[in-house]
């Protein structure tokens, strides 16, 4: 088809997440941009429909120019919208929350009663603080089915989408569903090193997970470094930035023993 030939190959952020999507499940692509992944959800055959939105006129008009250049107006749907607002209207299964903020996506989620419906996915990716993201899942009743970090050094199409920021460019794709089943995670150096890179993530281990874990590693021992020199008085949350480093760094380590 022509139309293939217009649209731009997914970068291997978006190719990771475009992984998680169910074969015939209608999407819901949230922040948009460009509809990079909705066009190619729908091209290659995987999904039948969807909707692509943004909080942005821009973004929206982008999206509708890229979908109407791919030949399938009659299939996405682009509206302007709040997160997930007046999402039910359009019944998606697969929900995609790729590029933003982590305390702005569990913010989305935790204002949606349809987030929680049987048989909806959240496929997130996180650019900051994902330590939040997976703490809000697990106490709002999420389980965190899958996990998987991606490198996309080269950036390309599509890795503008909230690309300043990520760390060693290493992107973490969080894939969760509504279980109803809460679980406060410890406060504990452990569960916070845990939280930061994800249970999954560190079963599966490899080369990127250890050199994630030791990018947060410099970040907490920076941390730590700073609160000291700042007063005796936030001694103990010098602390607990280092221990939550040395138990990063005994991670990777772990990963580079595994490999």
């Amino acid at each position: 088809m022509s139309q293939r030939n217009n649209i731009k190959k997914l970068d291997c952020r978006l190719s990771a997440a475009a992984e998680y999507a169910r074969p015939g499940a209608v999407f819901a692509d949230i922040g948009t941009d460009h509809a990079y992944l909705p066009v190619s959800l729908c091209l290659r055959g995987t999904a039948p429909s969807g909707v692509a939105s943004d909080l942005r006129e821009g973004p929206c008009r982008r999206a509708a120019g890229n979908i109407e250049k791919a030949g399938l107006s009659d299939r996405i749907s682009v509206v302007r919208a709040d997160g997930l607002d007046g999402i039910e209207r359009f019944s998606p299964e697969d929900i995609y929350i790729l590029g933003m903020g982590g305390e702005l996506i569990a913010a989305i989620i935790g204002r949606s009663e349809y987030a929680k419906k049987s048989g909806v996915r959240l496929i997130l990716q996180p650019m900051t603080h994902p330590e939040r993201l997976r703490a809000f899942l697990l106490g709002d009743g999420f389980e965190i089915t899958d996990e998987k970090l991606v490198s996309d050094q080269a950036g390309g199409p599509g890795g503008s989408r909230g690309g300043r920021g990520a760390r060693s460019c290493i992107y973490q794709l969080i894939c969760a569903r509504y279980t109803g089943e809460r679980r406060i995670p410890q406060d504990t150096p452990e569960e916070a090193a845990v939280l930061l890179l994800g249970k999954i993530n560190i079963e599966k281990g490899g080369g990127l997970l250890s050199s994630l874990a030791l990018s947060y590693a410099r970040s907490r021992e920076e941390e730590a470094a700073g609160l000291r020199a700042s007063g005796c008085d936030r001694e103990a949350a010098a602390e607990r930035a280092a221990l939550i480093a040395a138990e990063l760094k005994k991670i990777a380590a772990g990963c580079r023993k595994d490999g």
